[in-house]
């Protein structure tokens, strides 16, 4: 169970990621740069605010003095002020927007590296999804918020501040002190229309939190059921004809609309608590922008201020009041930057610290120089997350160009076997030595990336242009019953969708005839190929394409 988190752990957080960029990155001078000229933006825009207030003074001056040249005056000063809030205006959106799209591209790269690259993370992190679920949206949305709301809310912050600062003093100046005789008693309030600024603030801000307390849980539910819908409708594309000849639909319709009921109860949720803020925000502003008016009244109606000074006050009001009610107004983003600061971190702790197994990792896979074979001693396979054997006691050796087919019923442990000489099972104990050669494994279901081409597919994982177009072209007509896609080999699609089970395996075995490894591991690669084609791979391809290759098979 999760520690209750305060604000403040939620900044500090907050902090140490963006110093990552900020301070540490090698974007730190430019990112340091921008910042700092948004900051100068926000700074020159309070004092434009503070010079709009006073301008308010002379502009109703000129309608007490009836003063046509004292209005005109007027109108050309507010035209300059126009002027550079405008230019000033567009030029701190500008480097927000900047900010926002270097500093997101930096973390979102950073993080996918981590991810993909940093002890095989995206592979334990897959092995407990239940855990930590969705990934991907952490990497793609949650880092996008995060930066968008940083960014906001800091540079918000910074403007409340320095306008709270600005028009305290412009308030405590104009407004003077309010005198009152309370049953023969004489009371002096000095700055008093400060003091109602703040209390109205501190209350409204007060009751908000706690009208908007749920939000954080809700926005939590939200980012888990819509990824859990997503999830769902994302599997049916791929597995169309499948659902399909199997009657699916009486599966997905009930599961996809169960799961769409979590979505919407956790809406109808969130929209109640939206309805009461709002209702409060109506209320809060309609008060607002009476009440300095009522509490100037006193002074304005004795003569101690003039109409333009009542204006100036009436502005000034509005400006602490939304200062100090920078909370308030950002509840609602505060509750999202708390839940995808959550979201950012679970992902991170996961990734340097890998969840604890029930099962030790105690196998130890070494490479050896010049050797010519593959030695397994005393190997025991766990479950990872039970604990419980798989196989036990397993001491063999493979030897080079001894070719070899592992038979036996499932659940026996040959593809765990694989998986321990691949580097990527630890779970059980033993020790493995393998030559410093090039090992290639070939799994029944290949690996197929999204939205690429033929040529891309055929290549992975290196880039197209390891290879030439004649290997691509010769392989295809090689594997037989391929030719038809030489035309293809650069269109870009989802070829998981169009090939069949049969050429999505002939399409691997594409992959390990350019990479010509020393060794090749085939778990059922061919068990989507008819018996002919099966044939031609085992008795001409590979020794035709694969002379040098000593293969392992899963039968």
């Amino acid at each position: 169970m999760k520690k209750n988190k305060s604000l403040w752990d939620y900044l500090k957080q907050a902090f140490l990621m963006a110093k990552e960029y900020f301070i540490d990155s090698e974007e730190n001078y430019k990112a340091s740069f921008y910042l700092v000229l948004a900051i100068i933006c926000v700074a020159t825009l309070v004092g434009l605010s503070a010079a709009l207030s006073w301008w308010w003074v002379l502009f109703w001056a000129a309608f007490e003095a009836k003063s046509i040249a004292l209005f005109l005056t007027s109108l050309e000063i507010f035209a300059g002020i126009s002027m550079a809030y405008v230019a000033v205006r567009a030029t701190y959106r500008y480097l927000v927007g900047l900010i926002k799209l270097n500093w997101r591209n930096w973390f979102t790269k950073k993080l996918y590296h981590e991810y993909i690259d940093k002890n095989h993370s995206f592979l334990e992190i897959a092995r407990v999804s239940d855990k930590l679920p969705n990934p991907s949206q952490r990497i793609h949305q949650d880092i996008d918020y995060f930066v968008d709301l940083s960014v906001d809310l800091s540079l918000d912050f910074l403007k409340s501040i320095l306008m709270l600062t600005t028009f305290i003093s412009t308030l405590w100046i104009i407004g003077g002190s309010l005198s009152l005789t309370i049953m023969s008693a004489h009371l002096l309030i000095p700055g008093y229309l400060v003091w109602i600024a703040i209390t109205l603030a501190i209350i409204a801000t007060f009751i908000k939190h706690k009208i908007g307390e749920p939000m954080h849980k809700l926005n939590n539910q939200e980012a888990d059921v819509e990824a859990a819908f997503r999830s769902e409708l994302e599997t049916i594309g791929p597995a169309a004809e499948n659902i399909a000849l199997e009657k699916g639909q009486t599966y997905f319709k009930p599961s996809l609309g169960e799961k769409f009921k979590a979505i919407t109860d956790n809406s109808y949720e969130k929209l109640k608590v939206y309805t009461t803020l709002a209702a409060f925000d109506s209320l809060y502003n309609q008060l607002s922008w009476i009440i300095p008016y009522i509490a100037a009244a006193p002074i304005y109606f004795i003569g101690s201020i003039g109409l333009g000074a009542l204006m100036q006050i009436g502005y000034s009001f509005q400006e602490v009041n939304s200062s100090f009610s920078w909370f308030m107004n950002s509840f609602s983003k505060l509750a999202w930057y708390k839940t995808n600061i959550d979201r950012i971190m679970d992902l991170r702790t996961m990734i340097q610290t890998p969840p604890q197994t029930v099962a030790i990792k105690g196998i130890q896979v070494n490479p050896i120089e010049n050797s010519h074979q593959i030695i397994v001693e005393n190997l025991s396979l766990h479950n990872p997350h039970t604990g419980k054997p798989i196989a036990e006691n397993l001491t063999f050796t493979f030897k080079e160009r001894e070719n070899v087919i592992l038979l036996g019923p499932s659940g026996l442990g040959k593809s765990s076997i694989f998986k321990v000489i691949g580097g990527i099972w630890p779970y059980g104990q033993g020790n493995i030595s393998i030559p410093n050669e090039s090992i290639y494994f070939l799994s029944q279901k290949p690996t197929l990336p999204l939205h690429t081409s033929l040529k891309a597919l055929m290549s992975y994982p290196n880039p197209v242009n390891f290879y030439s177009d004649p290997q691509y072209e010769g392989l295809l007509k090689e594997l037989g019953n391929m030719e038809e896609f030489i035309p293809q080999l650069e269109e870009v699609q989802n070829w998981g969708t169009k090939l069949s089970g049969g050429q999505q395996q002939k399409i691997a075995f594409a992959r390990a005839f350019l990479l010509k490894p020393k060794w090749l591991f085939l778990d059922e690669s061919t068990a989507s190929l008819d018996q002919l084609s099966e044939i031609h791979i085992y008795e001409t391809l590979l020794k035709k394409l694969l002379p040098d290759t000593t293969y392992i098979s899963i039968a």
